[in-house]
Protein backbone atom coordinates (compact mmCIF):
# COMPACT_ATOMS: atom_id res chain seq x y z
CA UNK A 1 0.00 0.00 0.00
CA UNK A 2 2.57 2.29 0.65
CA UNK A 3 4.22 1.86 -2.32
CA UNK A 4 0.99 2.62 -4.57
CA UNK A 5 1.20 6.36 -2.34
CA UNK A 6 4.88 7.02 -3.41
CA UNK A 7 3.32 6.02 -7.18
CA UNK A 8 0.62 8.15 -6.97
CA UNK A 9 2.81 11.54 -5.32
CA UNK A 10 4.95 10.62 -8.00
CA UNK A 11 2.84 11.02 -10.57
CA UNK A 12 1.33 14.30 -9.32
CA UNK A 13 4.77 15.14 -9.23
CA UNK A 14 5.72 14.40 -12.77
CA UNK A 15 2.80 15.59 -14.07
CA UNK A 16 2.61 19.15 -12.89
CA UNK A 17 6.55 19.36 -13.78
CA UNK A 18 7.80 21.28 -15.65
CA UNK A 19 8.95 18.99 -19.28
CA UNK A 20 11.83 21.29 -19.66
CA UNK A 21 13.02 20.79 -16.40
CA UNK A 22 13.04 16.73 -16.41
CA UNK A 23 15.91 15.34 -16.64
CA UNK A 24 16.76 12.44 -18.73
CA UNK A 25 19.04 9.51 -17.15
CA UNK A 26 20.20 6.56 -18.70
CA UNK A 27 17.92 3.67 -18.19
CA UNK A 28 18.71 0.43 -16.02
CA UNK A 29 18.25 -3.12 -16.53
CA UNK A 30 14.88 -3.73 -17.41
CA UNK A 31 14.44 -0.68 -18.53
CA UNK A 32 17.27 0.00 -21.09
CA UNK A 33 15.30 -2.44 -23.70
CA UNK A 34 12.49 0.47 -24.00
CA UNK A 35 15.07 2.73 -25.35
CA UNK A 36 12.99 2.74 -28.39
CA UNK A 37 9.61 4.03 -26.60
CA UNK A 38 10.80 7.53 -25.91
CA UNK A 39 9.34 10.70 -27.73
CA UNK A 40 6.08 11.65 -28.86
CA UNK A 41 4.22 9.21 -30.88
CA UNK A 42 0.79 9.38 -32.53
CA UNK A 43 -1.89 6.69 -33.72
CA UNK A 44 -3.93 8.50 -36.90
CA UNK A 45 -5.50 5.47 -38.47
CA UNK A 46 -7.20 3.53 -35.96
CA UNK A 47 -10.19 5.88 -34.98
CA UNK A 48 -9.67 8.13 -38.46
CA UNK A 49 -13.66 7.35 -39.35
CA UNK A 50 -14.99 9.09 -36.35
CA UNK A 51 -16.45 11.95 -37.04
CA UNK A 52 -14.62 14.64 -35.72
CA UNK A 53 -11.52 12.28 -36.85
CA UNK A 54 -10.15 11.51 -33.65
CA UNK A 55 -6.24 11.01 -33.46
CA UNK A 56 -4.53 9.56 -29.75
CA UNK A 57 -1.21 10.13 -29.00
CA UNK A 58 1.80 8.59 -26.12
CA UNK A 59 4.37 10.97 -25.04
CA UNK A 60 7.46 8.70 -23.41
CA UNK A 61 10.12 10.54 -21.23
CA UNK A 62 13.17 8.72 -19.09
CA UNK A 63 12.68 10.10 -15.39
CA UNK A 64 15.33 8.80 -13.46
CA UNK A 65 15.03 5.30 -12.54
CA UNK A 66 10.96 5.08 -15.08
CA UNK A 67 9.73 5.85 -17.81
CA UNK A 68 6.76 8.17 -17.88
CA UNK A 69 4.52 8.72 -20.64
CA UNK A 70 0.91 10.34 -20.92
CA UNK A 71 -1.70 9.32 -23.42
CA UNK A 72 -4.40 11.64 -24.78
CA UNK A 73 -6.78 12.28 -28.16
CA UNK A 74 -6.69 14.71 -30.62
CA UNK A 75 -10.11 15.74 -32.02
CA UNK A 76 -9.19 18.58 -34.93
CA UNK A 77 -6.97 21.17 -32.99
CA UNK A 78 -8.79 20.21 -29.42
CA UNK A 79 -6.35 17.80 -27.45
CA UNK A 80 -7.37 16.35 -24.26
CA UNK A 81 -5.20 14.33 -22.00
CA UNK A 82 -6.64 10.58 -21.38
CA UNK A 83 -4.36 8.90 -18.78
CA UNK A 84 -0.59 9.20 -17.02
CA UNK A 85 1.15 6.26 -17.15
CA UNK A 86 4.76 4.71 -15.21
CA UNK A 87 7.01 2.34 -16.00
CA UNK A 88 9.03 2.04 -12.83
CA UNK A 89 11.55 -1.02 -12.00
CA UNK A 90 11.25 -2.95 -9.01
CA UNK A 91 13.61 -5.49 -7.98
CA UNK A 92 13.95 -7.32 -11.33
CA UNK A 93 10.61 -6.53 -13.12
CA UNK A 94 8.75 -3.82 -14.48
CA UNK A 95 5.27 -2.70 -13.44
CA UNK A 96 3.29 -0.65 -15.61
CA UNK A 97 0.73 1.89 -13.55
CA UNK A 98 -1.68 4.48 -15.20
CA UNK A 99 -4.12 6.80 -14.06
CA UNK A 100 -6.95 7.32 -16.60
CA UNK A 101 -9.09 10.53 -16.08
CA UNK A 102 -12.22 9.98 -13.66
CA UNK A 103 -10.84 6.11 -12.84
CA UNK A 104 -8.99 4.94 -9.99
CA UNK A 105 -4.94 4.30 -10.60
CA UNK A 106 -4.08 0.03 -11.88
CA UNK A 107 -0.78 -1.18 -12.33
CA UNK A 108 0.16 -4.51 -14.23
CA UNK A 109 3.01 -6.35 -13.73
CA UNK A 110 5.60 -7.18 -17.06
CA UNK A 111 5.11 -10.83 -17.88
CA UNK A 112 7.71 -10.38 -21.25
CA UNK A 113 10.18 -7.86 -22.26
CA UNK A 114 12.72 -8.26 -25.04
CA UNK A 115 14.78 -5.89 -27.01
CA UNK A 116 11.41 -4.96 -29.22
CA UNK A 117 8.51 -5.83 -27.35
CA UNK A 118 7.01 -5.69 -23.62
CA UNK A 119 3.52 -7.52 -22.30
CA UNK A 120 2.46 -6.44 -18.94
CA UNK A 121 -0.68 -8.07 -16.79
CA UNK A 122 -3.33 -7.30 -14.79
CA UNK A 123 -5.83 -10.67 -14.50
CA UNK A 124 -8.16 -8.65 -12.10
CA UNK A 125 -8.82 -5.70 -13.99
CA UNK A 126 -11.86 -5.77 -16.24
CA UNK A 127 -10.38 -4.69 -19.83
CA UNK A 128 -7.91 -4.83 -20.75
CA UNK A 129 -6.31 -7.38 -18.74
CA UNK A 130 -3.28 -7.34 -21.23
CA UNK A 131 -1.27 -4.59 -22.71
CA UNK A 132 1.58 -5.42 -25.18
CA UNK A 133 4.07 -2.79 -26.60
CA UNK A 134 5.36 -4.34 -29.96
CA UNK A 135 8.42 -1.75 -31.71
CA UNK A 136 7.98 -2.91 -35.48
CA UNK A 137 10.43 -0.17 -36.82
CA UNK A 138 12.36 2.65 -35.53
CA UNK A 139 9.73 4.93 -36.21
CA UNK A 140 6.40 2.79 -35.09
CA UNK A 141 5.24 0.54 -32.80
CA UNK A 142 1.69 -1.23 -32.02
CA UNK A 143 0.05 -1.52 -28.33
CA UNK A 144 -2.59 -4.44 -28.06
CA UNK A 145 -5.50 -4.17 -25.18
CA UNK A 146 -6.62 -7.74 -24.31
CA UNK A 147 -8.54 -9.42 -22.71
CA UNK A 148 -12.18 -10.28 -21.75
CA UNK A 149 -15.49 -7.67 -21.50
CA UNK A 150 -18.47 -8.55 -20.29
CA UNK A 151 -17.47 -12.51 -21.07
CA UNK A 152 -16.37 -11.81 -24.34
CA UNK A 153 -12.88 -11.90 -25.88
CA UNK A 154 -11.81 -8.60 -27.37
CA UNK A 155 -8.71 -6.81 -28.31
CA UNK A 156 -7.64 -3.30 -29.50
CA UNK A 157 -4.92 -2.54 -31.61
CA UNK A 158 -3.52 0.84 -32.25
CA UNK A 159 -0.88 1.62 -34.51
CA UNK A 160 1.85 4.42 -33.40
CA UNK A 161 4.41 6.06 -35.75
CA UNK A 162 7.13 8.44 -34.05
CA UNK A 163 6.04 12.24 -34.59
CA UNK A 164 8.61 14.10 -32.48
CA UNK A 165 8.64 17.56 -33.15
Amino acid sequence: MSRLIVYVILLVLVSCANPLEKKLVEPTNQLKKLNWLGGFWLDTTTFNSMKPSKKTYERWNWFEDSIVGSGGNIFDLDTSLTENILIKQIDSSLVYIVRVKDRSMLSYNMVYNSLDSIVFENKAHDFPQKISYKKTNSNSFLIYLQGYSYEMKRELRLSYFRADF
